[in-house]
């Protein structure tokens, strides 16, 4: 008996933190990819997915800490203007009505050449 309790026990929370990780807020940027390498001459194409929280309105997209861009869709992308050769950083951040960040973002960085 203790046995069968124990297998309960271990599904019941087993299965809370799986509810738990699905709800979590997130930030996917699918590209451009981590360390890739960009023309100067072309725009660059930013993919993005998110799923935030109940308190989250928008998302706000950085290239290299610039002014943030406002991105009212959840998925999609955005074409950033072409950039000058060297290291740059995109991150796309969760944020609130009132435009304060949560600590929800995912960035990346590449070089363009």
């Amino acid at each position: 008996m203790r046995i069968f309790n124990s297998l309960v026990i271990l599904f019941v929370v087993a299965s809370h933190a799986q509810i738990t990780q699905a709800t979590e807020d997130m930030v996917t940027i699918s590209s451009p990819k981590e360390g890739a390498k960009l023309s100067t001459h072309k725009k660059i194409k930013v993919t993005f997915k998110a799923q935030p929280g109940p308190n989250a309105d928008h998302l706000h997209l950085y290239v290299d800490e610039q002014e943030p861009i406002m991105l009212h869709k959840l998925k999609g992308s955005y074409m950033v203007e072409p950039l000058a050769v060297g290291k740059h950083g995109i991150c796309v951040r969760v944020v609130n009505k009132e435009h304060v960040e949560s600590e929800v973002q995912d960035c990346v960085m590449f070089r363009v050449e």
